[in-house]
């Protein structure tokens, strides 16, 4: 992580509120350019809405996000893809009857912003993208991996190549910052380490990461950076070391309170 980065995501005092419950209560934090940020917390805590409001699926009831200076309140989740951010969900949102390879064209194709009817028509400039969406479908399976399942039909993968394959889809679009929302779910500890490994290296490749995970071993050992909810709440930010011996963390989520 690069100490002397700027901010690249401000989350200021965000809140949503669904039938008068706060899902998400006053929650602030900053994530670093160049950097890796887990967001931790029990079942319920609010960490998909706070993905969720970032990248405008939901409207905040309060506060402010901003993305590179830009601010995002208000802006859809399209405008906000064309911004620099892409994410992953929960499970897998993929076309499960159409190849690997057809799946990360699309996302690149949407990536390129053409239009339906530059598409439907053929003109030049939508053969041109789709050529393209061709070439960064195979450099984003060559970097991920999956070029030996290119052909394969998505509906048919494993679970854990389903997840690869939406993160590759969220990378196919050229992200500057990549929400990742329960990378290594359903893995076994071998899987778990590569998806890791792949983090690790999308960092390095210049593209800052948010992720929301259960796997606390797997948080700690690729963030450089956690921030903790419960309730909706913020309860602790801090490095790896520093959350492990947070009591109020300890109590709230890492199990190690007897009394819990």
């Amino acid at each position: 992580m690069n100490t002397d980065a700027s901010p690249i995501l401000v989350v200021e005092h965000l809140a949503k509120s669904f039938g008068g419950v706060n899902a998400v209560n006053d929650v602030s934090f900053e994530v670093q350019l160049g950097s890796i940020v887990g967001l931790i917390g029990p079942n319920g805590a609010g960490k998909t809405t706070t993905f969720n409001l970032i990248s405008g699926r939901f409207t905040p009831s309060a506060g402010l996000v901003s993305f590179d200076g830009v601010p995002l309140t208000g802006k859809r989740p399209d405008q906000i893809a064309k911004l620099g951010i892409s994410r992953t969900f929960q499970g897998t949102r993929i076309f499960p009857k159409l190849t690997v390879s057809e799946n990360i064209q699309i996302a690149s194709i949407a990536g390129a912003n053409i239009g339906f009817w530059s598409d439907w028509l053929g003109l030049p400039s939508a053969r041109f993208i789709e050529k393209k969406a061709q070439e960064r479908a195979y450099e984003v399976m060559e970097w991920t991996g999956m070029q030996g399942v290119a052909n394969s039909v998505s509906g048919s993968l494993a679970y854990a190549h389903q997840s690869l394959l939406g993160m590759a889809i969220a990378l196919a679009m050229r992200p500057k910052l990549l929400l990742l929302d329960e990378p290594f779910a359903g893995m076994n500890p071998g899987e778990t380490q590569s998806a890791a490994d792949m983090v690790l290296r999308i960092r390095n490749d210049g593209i800052t990461v948010v992720l929301v995970e259960h796997d606390v071993p797997a948080v700690m050992r690729v963030c450089e950076h956690i921030v903790v909810l419960d309730q909706g709440r913020k309860i602790a930010e801090g490095t790896p070391k520093e959350i492990a011996t947070n009591q109020s963390v300890i109590e709230a989520y890492l199990g190690i309170n007897e009394d819990a």
